[in-house]
């Protein structure tokens, strides 16, 4: 996930911007309908006196926060109902013109989005968004998109990673299969340097095998350490 950084209403704002303690039950998704990067949403929204606030501005390289989260906003438009007073808000950067910078910021939110539901115990119902509360088309871009499909990110997101399973691989015996000596490199490739050299014909035992440049039956480790190329050796 991108950074996140702090950028809080200092609390001499508190009274305008989040007055509230609160503990927080949902998500609630917009769309900027602006073109600034995440530092400069927050930025203006600290320093001016309107009651407009929200907790996180996300962009194409960062998250930027500007309240603290048990802290309520004034960002859905309903009052001292349930999104102002229980949302935690997130605004999505560069959604006026779209384009790449959008993208990535909606790939971004829908992954810090992710991660507050995992955080919290919460589930994909949890996520709302702006329209569900005043009807106020937003968040605009993303509603255009279609809202399932950005739904369906964040649950992507949602889903345990994946270990990948190591295939199994036996060890196997080789004997050099040429007259010159064979050398032996740090890497599984001729771009790494050499070690050392095969110059007998006694047995080694490979224990991995990867492909690379300068072999084309790939590459073998060494038990001993070290790569050898698979196309100058035969199995013992």
């Amino acid at each position: 996930m991108v950074p996140i950084r702090e950028n809080l209403v200092p609390k001499d704002k508190y009274a305008i911007k989040c007055p509230y303690t609160r503990t927080p039950t949902r998500v609630v998704i917009h769309n900027t309908a602006n073109d600034a990067p995440a530092a400069n949403e927050i930025s203006y929204m600290r320093y001016n006196d309107l009651e407009i606030s929200f907790h996180y501005a996300v962009d194409d390289v960062n998250i930027v926060q500007g309240i603290p989260e048990n802290r309520n906003a004034w960002a859905s438009g309903d009052g001292h109902g349930k999104g102002n007073m229980e949302g935690i808000h997130i605004e999505i950067c560069y959604s006026k013109s779209g384009g790449e910078k959008f993208d990535k910021a909606e790939q971004n939110a829908a992954e810090f989005t992710a991660s507050l539901l995992k955080k919290y115990g919460w589930g994909i119902d949890k996520m709302t968004k702006h329209r569900d509360y005043d009807g106020k088309y937003c968040p605009h871009r993303t509603l255009d998109r279609g809202w399932q499909r950005f739904l369906s990110m964040v649950k992507r997101y949602m889903e345990p990673a994946k270990t990948p399973v190591a295939s199994k691989f036996t060890p196997y015996l080789i004997r050099k299969n040429c007259r010159d000596a064979l050398n032996i490199r740090k890497g599984p490739s001729t771009n790494y340097g050499i070690l050392g050299q095969i110059k007998d014909t006694l047995r080694y035992t490979i224990v991995e095998e990867r492909s690379g440049p300068g072999s084309h039956k790939g590459w073998g480790r060494l038990k001993a350490g070290g790569w050898i190329a698979m196309d100058w050796v035969k199995k013992a």
